[in-house]
């Protein structure tokens, strides 16, 4: 009668055993961590600017052509984000490209200063102030308000309807590390 009593190590396939699903643990639980790493939320924008929030993002080549096109020539930077804003009374875009080195991104700043200066079709009311202790850069046109800054590498320009324009800069100049 024991012939219809299977027997119980035949469900345990040979080659595997007990101690060796344990040994796997810390590879399963290192590459979970390297898929939360590499999440493409980990975007150095903020949800929120004041009122505004974040409803879309563009990054990787789509936001360097983007960029680049912006400036009507391709400039040198890592990495660019655009975050497109919008609240009830408005909206605006925040545009972040990370640069290779603090002094890099210092002098693309001031090459943004300098041509600003010379623009008086697009832009006007041109001016430096600072924010938080962080030297910022205003200019209006195109009915908006743009603001231009620096936070070591990084390089940031916000562009926002005037009436949320007070409110948006502020926090930026201290969401943005």
């Amino acid at each position: 009668m024991n012939f219809f009593l299977p027997k119980v190590e035949s469900y345990l396939p040979p080659e595997r055993s007990l101690p060796d699903f344990w040994v796997n643990i810390p590879f399963g639980v290192l590459f979970l961590l390297l898929l939360i790493a590499c999440s493409p939320n980990d975007i150095p924008l903020p949800q929120n600017i004041g009122s505004m929030r974040l409803e879309k993002v563009q990054s990787g080549e789509e936001a360097r052509r983007e960029i680049d096109r912006l400036h009507g020539k391709q400039i040198s930077f890592l990495r660019g984000y655009i975050g497109t804003y919008v609240a009830e009374n408005g909206g605006g875009q925040l545009w972040l490209s990370e640069h290779s080195s603090a002094k890099e991104a210092t002098e693309a700043i001031e090459k943004m200063a300098d041509g600003m200066k010379q623009e008086k079709q697009q832009f006007w009311h041109f001016r430096k102030m600072i924010i938080e202790q962080r030297p910022v850069y205003l200019a209006v046109g195109m009915g908006q308000a743009h603001y231009f800054f620096q936070n070591g590498a990084k390089v940031i320009w916000l562009a926002v309807d005037p009436s949320l324009a007070k409110e948006a800069i502020r926090d930026a100049v201290g969401k943005i590390k």
